[in-house]
């Protein structure tokens, strides 16, 4: 579609008040069947900074194409339409794809990961949720042998106000030195982008993590301390300027920093092979205000350095891993991480690195209630 929509996708409750889902946008029709007599509908989320979700969709796609008469599928993404045409000029997908209207639906069914799916039927009744490849076909059919054998025929869209998108994008910050901070009580963890700002929600520790020059186990939060946040700011200020960003949040949480230095015992990755080392060329996430996904088993990230693989190793094992050489450059990685051997066979094999445990003075940062 061309024209820009505020579509609500409107399936009843039986008995209950109505559910709905909002998109901002259809960017594309479903290439492989029209919405018809399906009594099942399957929400693809996902996003194009998201890897893992180009398979994910693959798999959705084949599900559509084996099952015309049953399911409709719709991929949505949280992003600006602008942003996800620019992205299927060089990833088409066949399923109709929309971007969500203000977060509304990714934050309806808590999606907090991607890929993530959701199967519902025309009353819009939720039956599964979860990674698009445990949707299997046995699954499937069993949601519709399930469904009512006669439905009153619904429409898939009510199409309640034409406006352009542009419009629902609310213009929160007024310069690109402003800084918009709120507590929030939820275990929610999130960094996203719309158009030239960034969006945080999470921990102070994750944030300081993913903003400071420091291994995680350099940083060190008291309890107290350790308070959840939403964060907004420019993508100038997310990008160039993290540091003010720590000092605003440490001006506005009354926190105080302590620093000290500690022996600890590492893991050092040490370059064996440099030409096996990925270029930066493998992945491109540009846009994304995050440069790496971390899977049940598996890190994928885009032009990090050994430093940060490093620090992002340290994070999701609780192993202290450091690089101690003078190699700077921005590397892609694509690791198995759950199982110490085979992360040490790959390391060697893809990217040329062996590991040496170490004794290490690490430059501890603790923070504090003042």
């Amino acid at each position: 579609m061309k024209n820009l929509y505020f579509i609500v996708l409107l399936f009843f409750l039986q008995n209950i008040s109505a559910q709905s889902v909002l998109v901002a946008d259809v960017i594309e029709e479903n290439k492989i069947t029209g919405f018809s007599e399906q009594k099942l509908i399957i929400i693809d989320f996902w996003a194009t900074w998201c890897a893992p979700c180009v398979s994910a969709t693959k798999q959705l796609e084949i599900l559509q194409k084996q099952n015309k008469e049953k399911v409709f599928v719709l991929s949505m993404s949280d992003e600006h339409s602008s942003k996800i045409k620019k992205y299927l000029d060089k990833r088409p997908i066949d399923l109709m794809v929309t971007s969500d209207y203000d977060k509304y639906t990714f934050s309806k069914y808590e999606v907090t990961s991607r890929p993530y799916a959701i199967l519902l039927d025309l009353n819009g009744e939720l039956l599964w949720k979860g990674h698009p490849s445990d949707l299997t076909q046995k699954k499937l059919d069993q949601f519709y042998d399930e469904q009512p054998k006669n439905l009153i025929k619904k429409d898939l869209f009510s199409i309640i106000e034409l406006k352009a998108e542009d419009a629902q994008v609310e213009e929160k910050l007024s310069d690109v030195n402003k800084i918009l901070i709120e507590k929030i009580d939820d275990d929610f963890e999130e960094i996203t982008s719309t158009n030239d700002e960034v969006n945080y929600a999470g921990s102070l520790s994750n944030l300081f993590f993913v903003l400071s020059n420091k291994y995680p186990f350099e940083l060190q939060f008291d309890e107290k301390a350790d308070e959840r946040l939403k964060l907004t700011c420019s993508k100038q200020m997310w990008e160039l300027n993290k540091q003010k960003i720590i000092d605003e949040v440490m001006s506005n949480f009354d926190l105080h920093i302590t620093e000290f230095t500690e022996e600890i015992n590492a893991t050092e990755l040490i370059i064996k092979n440099d030409n096996l080392l990925w270029d930066a060329n493998q992945f491109d996430w540009e846009g994304s205000p995050s440069n790496y996904i971390v899977g049940t088993d598996r890190i994928q990230a885009d032009n990090i350095s050994l430093f940060a693989i490093c620090s992002l190793l340290s994070k999701v094992k609780d192993v202290n891993y450091i690089y101690n050489g003078q190699n700077t450059s921005l590397y892609d990685w694509d690791l198995q991480f759950l199982y110490d051997d085979l992360m040490q066979e790959e390391l060697e094999n893809s990217f040329g690195i062996t590991l040496k445990p170490i004794t290490y003075n690490a430059n501890i940062t603790k923070i504090s209630k003042k």
